[in-house]
């Protein structure tokens, strides 16, 4: 266990970011335990890095690009389909207001932030018929989309683009890269370890170019704590003994 986080140390601060999955969020009241002032998800859960720096990106440039935000209205509702169920709303200028307070909130808080944390969960991403890849299928019909694996490639050309920018605006932001260890075995055991070594290998890639980074939660619950004691019943989630001991070994100050 040692070894793992041998060259890790939690970045100085007490303003966080968190985005990404579900495992964000998880973190949150760990994090709040421990006095960070911590802002998360602010618009959903979301699994794929370009999705993810999609919205720093919105962030950073400061308006609604109404085109960017892939609105469409299905089951009496608009929605959007960059982020979860929280980018839901009978109104249509409602969901643009809603969206808009989320963004300048967002931004102040990558304004003022000391760390940014992001988590990706995979590499597969769900593309629709008109806008290409999105952030959730906000339950659209299978029909309007595909799911593609994306290169290596198109997903660092996309990071590296968006995470100067908000260096940039941003210059002593502390970002951190980290992977889901949660499965995603409804897609198959061996599409899950594709996409999660595409998630560690996109990450590495980023490190090599630019000052990062990894905490590496993915590694630590597969490979140490990989017992099902670990797990909940459906063996893809990690427990709250898990994400307990996965928050204490992110706020090690030692390295």
């Amino acid at each position: 266990m040692t070894e793992i986080f041998k060259d890790w140390k939690c970045p100085e601060g007490r303003n966080i970011v968190l985005m990404g999955s579900c495992f964000s969020d998880n973190l949150t009241p760990y994090l709040e335990q421990a006095d960070y002032r911590v802002h998360s998800n602010p618009f959903g859960t979301l699994f794929h890095p370009i999705p993810i720096l999609n919205w720093i990106d919105m962030a950073i440039v400061g308006n609604i690009d109404e085109e960017r935000l892939q609105i469409v209205f299905h089951e009496n509702q608009w929605k959007s389909l960059c982020g979860g169920k929280e980018l839901r709303d009978e109104s249509k200028k409602a969901l643009l207001l809603r969206i808009e307070e989320k963004l300048l909130k967002f931004r102040a808080a990558l304004v003022e932030a000391n760390i940014l944390v992001l988590t990706l969960g995979t590499a597969h991403a769900w593309l629709h018929n008109d806008f290409g890849i999105v952030g959730n299928c906000q339950r659209l019909p299978n029909s309007e989309f595909k799911r593609e694996l994306i290169p290596l490639q198109s997903m660092l050309d996309n990071s590296i683009t968006i995470l100067d920018k908000v260096n940039r605006m941003n210059p002593f932001l502390q970002i951190v890269f980290t992977v889901s260890p949660v499965k995603h075995w409804r897609m198959g055991i061996i599409e899950n370890s594709r996409t999660k070594a595409r998630c560690v290998e996109l990450v590495h890639a980023l490190k090599a170019q630019r000052s990062l980074n990894y905490f590496p939660s993915y590694e630590y619950v597969t490979d140490v704590l990989r017992n099902d004691e670990f797990y909940e019943e459906d063996r893809c989630h990690p427990n709250k003994e898990c994400i307990q001991l996965v928050a204490q070994s992110f706020l090690l100050k030692r390295k």
